[in-house]
């Protein structure tokens, strides 16, 4: 009851703290990343090698095997899965939840790059840790009546790739299908025969010559100077003057050896849209990137840059997930705007106080504004998870500041009984209004600190629980959390000083004001009154039942144990038929 008086007299500087925080709030909401799912590392690192057309037989020694050995030394394997094919070996090495992924994924590839000498020398390693931001947010699909698939693959690898790879956010550019240009050199058996060469020794001699290759410094002009010597193709011409050795002979040019063409490479994978073969483009986003930010500044791009396609090319978006997050933020804000207007009009409905009501709605914009502020701090970003604490948060934080306000309302309705039946006693109603707001926050104080606390309580084992599951829930968790702690703040303090400072009572012998909120108000209690009488014998009727199924379950205590036990067996029996899943089915609209 004193902190709430005392409160009362700081009402300037809490109203500008809340200013602040909900300024600051909105601010870092805007801000924050966001996505479907909540930001998640798997405790899984990702190991593909790639060794050409190496078969499958050859590759489990030379490949598999010395990988495998090399990532069994890396402290904190739990368990090592391999997968290899013709060319290809597959390795998840997997870790325990709660170990550092970005510093296993080093030691990964330290280990790997150790037996490097160990393997075939046209190997390729790649290693990644596994985390919901490696999927792509945006696809898109290059599609034109006129291009090949190789102008198209030219244009996606060399004009649009550069382009999308700089914008913030973005991690990496993917592009799939089309067709790369290559030189082919068919080789004449009867030529490689006649002067006792192999197909080897001309992959041999290509490789030898198209390089850049240092003859050391060259001192001129009081300068050193590096010298180079490049033997690189730059077309057709220079492909067929490639000299290859000849054993015992003159070197013979490429051109003698065979046909050198140029032609698209061979693809064994098609990729269409709209019903024509097309090139597709994926962004990536980084774990902390914001996928509706990205989207904006890619169809910026198109605007700002017309002309960086050809006319004849048609740019189109096949798979949007920055819309469906979107969509998602946007039910979310739906949800505290109805959620606003339902519970004003309710409180209108009972309270029949303009002020009340008011005061008790902006509660729930202000702690969802400060929520915001929350996860900014704590990391987290926008998501589904965090949408749906804030979205199920939303009646228990309109609960707090109603049963703050209707405690209020009744100790008010109390001093002014008082008032009218002896004016000499209680000549001064403003201050003992004064003492009712305080006496009927400080009455509800104890109950609401332990209602919140039971909740947060609850809340605390989805927190604390590992695995893909606790990754997912934690969010979740979070939020409400953080959620529940704003809003018994906001209804113990901010509410209290509120209808201090902007509730006012109005003596019956004073005018009544002809202000427009009064007149809004006094007009939607006169439309609002036919309800309030045909509900109250509704209400007094429910009363009545509630009472007598009270006295009927207090006095059998007997028969109270039997409802409760055929309702646990009754759920039982429902569980059972319900069907599970990791995540419940989403039309992400594309």
């Amino acid at each position: 009851m004193k902190f709430v008086a005392n409160a009362r007299q700081r009402a300037t500087g809490i109203y500008l703290l809340l200013s602040i925080l909900v300024i600051a709030g909105i601010y870092e909401a805007v801000g924050l990343p966001s996505a479907i799912f909540p930001t998640v590392t798997f405790p899984i690192v990702k190991v593909i090698a790639d060794v050409g057309e190496e078969p499958a037989a050859q590759m489990m020694p030379t490949v598999t095997r010395v990988l495998e050995e090399a990532i069994l030394r890396v402290p904190g394997i739990v368990l090592v899965r391999s997968t290899t094919s013709r060319g290809s070996t597959e390795i998840s090495a997997e870790f325990g939840w709660g170990t550092d992924m970005k510093a296993a994924l080093d030691r990964v590839q330290a280990e790997t790059q150790r037996v490097r000498p160990d393997l075939p020398p046209q190997t390729r390693i790649d290693a990644e840790w596994m985390n919901t931001a490696i999927f792509p947010i945006q696809g898109y699909a290059l599609t034109s009546s006129t291009e090949t698939q190789a102008q198209l693959w030219d244009l996606a690898q060399y004009t649009l790739k550069p382009a999308l790879v700089r914008i913030p956010g973005v991690s990496q550019v993917q592009i799939q299908g089309g067709r790369q240009r290559e030189f082919q050199v068919r080789l004449n058996t009867q030529a490689l025969a006649g002067r006792a060469l192999t197909a080897s020794d001309v992959v041999q001699a290509i490789q030898a010559s198209n390089d850049v290759v240092s003859t050391g410094l060259s001192e001129q002009n009081h300068e050193l100077y590096l010298t180079l010597v490049t033997g690189r193709v730059t077309g057709k011409e220079d492909l067929a003057k490639i000299a290859v050795p000849v054993p015992g002979g003159q070197p013979a040019t490429l051109s003698d050896l065979g046909t050198i063409i140029v032609t698209d490479e061979v693809s064994y994978v098609r990729t269409t849209a709209d019903g024509q073969t097309a090139v597709l483009v994926n962004i990536v986003r980084q774990p902390s990137a914001n996928t509706v930010a990205i989207a904006d500044a890619i169809d910026k791009i198109f605007r700002d840059q017309p002309d960086i396609l050809p006319k004849d090319v048609h740019w189109s978006n096949f798979y949007d997930q920055a819309s469906f997050v979107a969509g998602s933020v946007g039910g979310a804000r739906d949800a505290i705007i109805i959620g606003v207007v339902l519970a004003a009009v309710v409180l209108l409905l009972f309270l029949r106080n303009v002020t009340f009501t008011l005061i008790a709605v902006a509660a729930i914009p202000l702690t969802v504004a400060i929520v915001g502020l929350a996860l900014g701090a704590v990391g987290q970003t926008i998501n589904l998870m965090t949408l749906a604490g804030i979205a199920a948060a939303l009646g228990l934080i309109a609960d707090d500041s109603i049963v703050v306000i209707e405690n209020i309302e009744s100790h008010h309705a109390r001093a002014s009984l008082r008032r009218t039946s002896d004016p000499e006693l209680h000549p001064d109603l403003e201050q003992d209004l004064h003492d009712a707001t305080a006496t009927g926050a400080g009455e509800l104080a104890p109950a609401l600190v332990g209602s919140s606390l039971s909740t947060i309580v609850i809340l605390l084992p989805f927190a604390l629980l590992s695995g893909v599951v606790g990754a997912f829930f934690k969010p979740l968790a979070l939020t409400m959390a953080l959620a529940l702690v704003i809003s018994l703040v906001i209804a113990l303090v901010v509410v209290p000083v509120s209808v201090g400072v902007f509730h006012r009572y109005q003596p019956a012998t004073e005018v009544p004001s002809q202000s427009r909120l009064k007149r809004i108000a006094r007009a939607t209690g006169r439309s609002l009154a036919p309800i309030r009488e045909r509900l109250a014998p509704m209400l007094e009727r429910a009363g009545r039942g509630y009472s007598r199924l009270v006295d009927i379950f207090v006095g059998r205590a007997s028969a109270s144990v039997a409802v409760v036990v055929a309702l646990l067996v009754v759920a039982y029996l429902l569980y059972g038929r319900i069907g599970t899943d990791f995540l419940p089915a989403m039309d992400e609209g594309s």
